[in-house]
């Protein structure tokens, strides 16, 4: 099975509530939060999936997100 398959079946066999962040994006937004000196404005999120740390990651930055599998975001 390609990855693009794999990601396209889980996507669509698993409804992720898109109101809370993974584990990955509490991370990140935490290390941003703890490193002021990088002044980030705007992320690029390749691989996003569903969106749903994009979508959360959105509250606080401007996010481009983007993804291969052909899920609809």
């Amino acid at each position: 099975m390609s990855d693009i398959k794999y990601w396209l079946d889980f996507y669509n066999s698993n409804k992720l509530n898109n109101n809370e962040c993974s584990n990955f994006c509490s991370f990140i937004i935490d290390f941003f939060k703890n490193n002021s000196e990088n002044n980030i404005k705007h992320i690029l999120d390749t691989g996003c999936g569903n969106d749903r740390d994009s979508l959360f990651l959105s509250k606080f930055y401007k996010v481009t997100a983007m993804d291969n599998c052909g899920f609809t975001i």
